[in-house]
């Protein structure tokens, strides 16, 4: 297959990379930091991996990288929508620019590649978008005022994509990841608890063969986070206060 990624520099995203090419796939990924890019091209040495640096916050550049996909005749099969922030809001205020940076990275950033692509996949009635979510879009724990609303903002929106398109054979996919080992975690990492960028990279893979729906990673600590939502807001915000500083900080 051709998949196409974005944030494969670090994390969840360069361990699918990795996985994937030598599954034998064809990547073409996207990230902001050249070096690190650089690094994994060397390392993998595979001409199945096409690399472009990209800051998707900006939609020249996203429209550039586009454009040479299409010039290559790389029309991907899967586009898995991994890039993410989780920005620390500052104590006593609330930073709108801040908000604002993490909508145009969490939530614009992705949704450019579902606008840009749709209309490849409808044309052969195939295809599959895949957003990488998170269980603080409907419960937020450490910090993430910006981050939980971001997330939830993708999340509807595939959503609402899904049953638009459900006469079609584009797939829509959801994945709500609970904690995972990467630097967006900044909880205590209980192994048991906080899985690694590795499992979490599989279980993605995983989602390729599977039909357009809503999936949770891990089982334990999603389960947890959807229960929550059977608790009284007054009683969840008296619980998770506690996570956050006497003025608000992250």
């Amino acid at each position: 297959m051709k998949i196409f990624i974005t944030g494969i520099s670090s994390g969840i995203g360069k361990t699918l990379t990795t996985n994937l090419i030598k599954s034998g796939h064809e990547v073409w990924g996207v990230a902001r930091r050249k070096e690190a890019l650089g690094e994994l091209k060397t390392n993998l040495a595979s001409d199945s991996l096409h690399i472009s640096p990209c800051d998707i916050e900006n939609l020249a550049e996203m429209r550039d990288i586009a454009r040479q996909m299409r010039d290559k005749d790389f029309i991907p099969d899967v586009i898995v929508l991994n890039a993410a922030v989780h920005l620390k809001n500052p104590l006593n205020t609330f930073d709108f620019g801040l908000y604002q940076k993490s909508f145009d990275i969490n939530v614009r950033g992705a949704l450019f590649w579902v606008a840009e692509f749709l209309q490849d996949f409808l044309k052969r009635d195939a295809g599959q978008f895949v957003a990488v979510a998170s269980t603080s879009a409907f419960r937020h724990g450490y910090g993430g005022i910006s981050y939980s609303a971001s997330k939830a903002a993708l999340a509807l929106t595939f959503r609402r994509l899904r049953i638009h398109f459900a006469k079609s054979g584009i797939k829509f996919s959801t994945i709500y990841f609970g904690p995972i080992d990467t630097e967006l975690w900044r909880g205590p990492k209980v192994r048991f608890l906080v899985p690694s960028a590795d499992r979490a990279a599989r279980y993605i893979a995983r989602i390729f063969e599977k039909k357009g729906g809503e999936y949770y990673f891990p089982f334990f600590t999603t389960l947890l986070s959807r229960l929550s939502l059977l608790l009284p807001e007054s009683l969840f915000v008296f619980f998770s206060k506690h996570l956050t500083d006497k003025y608000g900080g992250d």
